[in-house]
């Protein structure tokens, strides 16, 4: 499980950095939406590790609040790349 947290949560700055490289707001779109995937993995794998280790919980809420943090951040700017794509 560790591992795999660690998996997800390195992916996260990993896909906003590539994204970031892209041309169009579409791949980079594209790879915001994977970083919040990952994020989103990140909270399920935390959530998980409450539930079989107790003594975690405490740090494990405020991994929790962070992870929450960083997907209101990236489905922010997901929103504001599509402002950018479909102007008024």
């Amino acid at each position: 499980m560790c591992s795999q947290l660690r998996r997800a949560a390195f992916s996260i700055p990993a896909n906003i950095s590539e994204g970031s490289a892209k041309a169009t707001n579409a791949h980079k779109k594209l790879f915001l939406e994977n970083a919040l995937g990952s994020a989103y993995k990140v909270e399920t794998g935390l959530l998980c590790v409450i539930e079989l280790y107790p003594a975690f919980n405490p740090e494990c809420i405020i991994q929790i609040n962070i992870c929450i943090e960083i997907q209101k951040m990236l489905i922010s700017l997901i929103n504001k790349l599509i402002e950018n794509n479909n102007p008024a």
